[in-house]
C-alpha cells in the first residue's frame, strides 16, 4: 500500500523550515549588528547627536571643569587636553567639521583624564600639608617650652630680643596654617623647608642664650 501523499512531501517540508529558520536567525543577527553599529557609524559621521558646534562647546566646558579640580598644563593629560580643544576650534572655524569633532572628543577625554589625575594630586599634596602642618605645630610647642626655661631670669633686654625672634616664628608658621585652611596645600609644602629653618635657627638662639 502507498503512502499517503502529505507524507511523501514531509521531508521536503522539513527542509523548507529549516532553511526558513536559517534565514530568520540569520536577519536577526543582520538586525542585531545593525542596531550596534548604524547608529555609531551615524554619530562618528556627524549625522546623529550633537553637531560640530555643540561638540566643540562641550569639550571647552570639559576643559574648564578639570581646571576647576587643578588641572594645570604641567599635567600631561591636560596640556594635551588644552593642545586639543585649541585644535577642535580652529579646525571648527576653518569649517572642517569631521575633524573638529574629531579633536573635539579627543580633548574631552583627555581633560577628564586630566580631572582624574588634579584630584588625585590634589589629594596627595592634602595629606602631606597636613604631616607638615603637625611637625610644624610640634616644633612651635617644643619651642615655646624650650623658650619659657631659657629666658626665666634673664635680662630683660635678651628677652626682648627673643620675644621678637619668637613672634617672628609664630608668624611663619601661623601663615602655612592659614594656607592649609584656605586648602592652598602647595603654599604649605612650598613655605615648610623656610618654617623649619627658622624654628631650627630659633631654638639654636635659646640654647646659645
Amino acid at each position: 500500500m502507498s503512502k499517503p501523499a502529505a507524507e511523501r512531501r514531509s521531508p521536503d517540508r522539513a527542509h523548507v523550515m529549516q532553511r526558513l529558520l536559517r534565514g530568520v536567525a540569520v536577519l536577526c543577527v543582520a538586525a542585531a549588528v545593525a542596531l550596534l553599529v548604524v547608529p555609531r557609524a551615524l554619530v562618528h559621521l556627524g549625522w546623529l547627536g550633537p553637531d560640530t558646534r555643540q561638540r566643540v562647546a562641550a569639550a571647552r566646558k570639559a576643559v574648564e571643569v578639570a581646571r576647576t579640580y587643578g588641572a594645570t598644563a604641567d599635567l600631561q593629560a591636560m596640556a594635551a587636553a588644552e593642545r586639543e580643544m585649541a585644535s577642535a576650534e580652529a579646525l571648527h572655524d576653518a569649517g572642517r567639521h569631521h575633524e573638529a569633532r574629531h579633536a573635539a572628543e579627543r580633548a574631552m577625554r583627555l581633560a577628564e583624564q586630566a580631572q582624574q589625575a588634579a584630584i588625585v594630586r590634589t589629594q596627595s599634596r592634602r595629606i602631606r600639608a597636613k604631616q607638615a602642618i603637625e611637625q610644624l605645630d610640634h616644633g612651635v610647642d617644643e619651642l615655646e617650652e624650650l623658650y619659657n626655661q631659657r629666658t626665666r631670669g634673664m635680662a630683660r633686654p635678651r628677652q626682648k630680643e627673643l620675644f621678637s625672634e619668637m613672634k617672628r616664628v609664630r608668624a611663619a608658621t601661623a601663615a602655612l596654617v592659614l594656607a592649609w585652611e584656605q586648602n592652598d596645600f602647595a603654599s604649605v609644602l612650598a613655605g615648610e623647608p623656610q618654617a623649619k629653618a627658622i624654628i631650627s635657627a630659633m631654638r639654636q638662639q635659646l640654647l646659645a642664650s
